[in-house]
C-alpha cells in the first residue's frame, strides 16, 4: 500500500507530456439505439442492466410510444425497488464494468436514492472506475479534489486528474483545464484545451474562444477560429435530436425517476451536504 501511495505522490509532481496532453481525443461513445453521439451531462442515461447508456431521446420515445418499463436495448424490466438497482449494479461491479463503479460512486457523492451521503466512498469507487478506464470517474476526482469534496482541498492532485481524465477522453475535464491554464496567465495552452474541447462539442470552450476572438487575442488567429467554429457547430450537431431537446425538457422539470426515493434520507443528505460546506477547508 505505501509502494502504491509513494508511486501516486511521484505521478501527481510529474508533469504530463504536452504531445500526450494535447493530442485530440477519441470520438465519443455514440447511442446504440439512434446512433447519434451522446450528449454530455445528463442526456445519457446508463442501464444497470446491460451496461449500455442511451441517450434521453431514445428513452422519451420508448415511454410515449407505450413501451416503457424495460430496458430499450436488452429488454430487461425495470428495476423496481432500490434493492434490485443496487444487486445490478454490483453485478455490473463484479464484471469489472467501470461505468457501474461511477455510477454507484455518483451517487454516494451525492446521496441519492437510498444511499448516505460519502463523499470519501465516491472518491475511492471513482478511483477504482478510474483504473478500468472510466475518463468520467476521473474527471470526477478532479473536481472533489478542485472543490475540497470529501478530501482536503489540493490544486495538485486537481490537476493530475484533470489531465488523465482529458486525456482519456473527459472533454469537459479539458475545458476546466483551459480555465485553470488561462487564470495562470498560460493563454497559449489555454487555447490549445479550448480547441480541441470546443471540436468536440464543449458549448463553453466555444464561448471562451469566440470571446477571445472578438478581443483580438493573438493566441487565436482567425483561420483557427473558424476552423474550430465549424468542428464545434458539427460536433454539436451530431448530439442534438428534436426528441432529446424533448427529454431535456422532461428532465428540467424534474421528471424520469423510476426509483423509489427516501424523502427523509434526502433531507439528512441535504443538511450533512450544507454542515460539511461550512466546516469546508480552502487551503490551495
Amino acid at each position: 500500500m505505501k509502494s502504491v501511495q509513494r508511486h501516486r505522490t511521484k505521478a501527481f509532481n510529474t508533469p504530463i507530456d504536452d504531445e500526450a496532453l494535447f493530442k485530440d481525443t477519441p470520438p465519443r461513445e455514440k447511442c446504440p439505439v439512434c446512433c447519434l453521439t451522446l450528449p454530455f451531462g445528463t442526456g445519457a442515461t446508463y442501464n444497470i442492466c446491460c451496461g449500455t447508456s442511451v441517450c434521453g431521446g431514445c428513452i422519451l420515445a420508448q415511454d410515449l410510444n407505450g413501451h416503457g418499463g424495460s430496458c430499450i436495448t436488452c429488454g430487461a424490466r425495470t428495476a423496481s425497488d432500490f434493492d434490485e438497482v443496487m444487486k445490478r449494479i454490483k453485478t455490473r461491479m463484479d464484471l469489472n464494468d467501470a461505468a457501474a463503479y461511477n455510477a454507484l460512486g455518483c451517487l454516494h457523492n451525492t446521496g441519492n436514492f437510498c444511499l448516505r451521503l460519502d463523499q470519501k466512498k465516491a472518491i475511492e469507487l471513482w478511483t477504482r472506475a478510474g483504473e478500468l478506464g472510466s475518463s468520467a470517474a476521473l474527471g470526477n476526482i478532479a473536481v472533489s479534489y478542485d472543490k475540497g469534496n470529501g478530501v482536503t482541498r489540493d490544486r495538485t492532485k486537481a490537476r493530475y486528474y484533470y489531465e488523465q481524465a482529458a486525456i482519456k477522453g473527459d472533454d469537459v475535464a479539458r475545458h476546466n483545464l483551459g480555465c485553470d491554464e488561462g487564470a495562470a496567465g498560460n493563454h497559449d495552452r489555454a487555447v490549445k484545451h479550448f480547441v480541441i474541447a470546443a471540436r468536440a462539442g464543449v458549448p463553453n470552450s466555444m464561448k471562451m474562444l469566440r470571446e477571445k476572438y472578438m478581443k483580438g487575442d493573438s493566441h487565436i488567429p482567425k483561420d483557427l477560429f473558424e476552423k474550430t467554429l465549424r468542428a464545434h457547430h458539427d460536433a454539436a450537431t451530431e448530439m442534438r435530436s428534436k426528441q432529446r431537446d424533448k427529454a431535456a425538457s422532461y428532465l428540467a422539470q424534474g421528471l424520469g425517476s423510476s426509483v423509489p426515493v427516501d424523502k427523509k434520507l434526502l433531507k439528512t443528505n441535504r443538511d450533512g451536504a450544507k454542515k460539511q460546506a461550512k466546516g469546508k477547508t480552502t487551503k490551495a
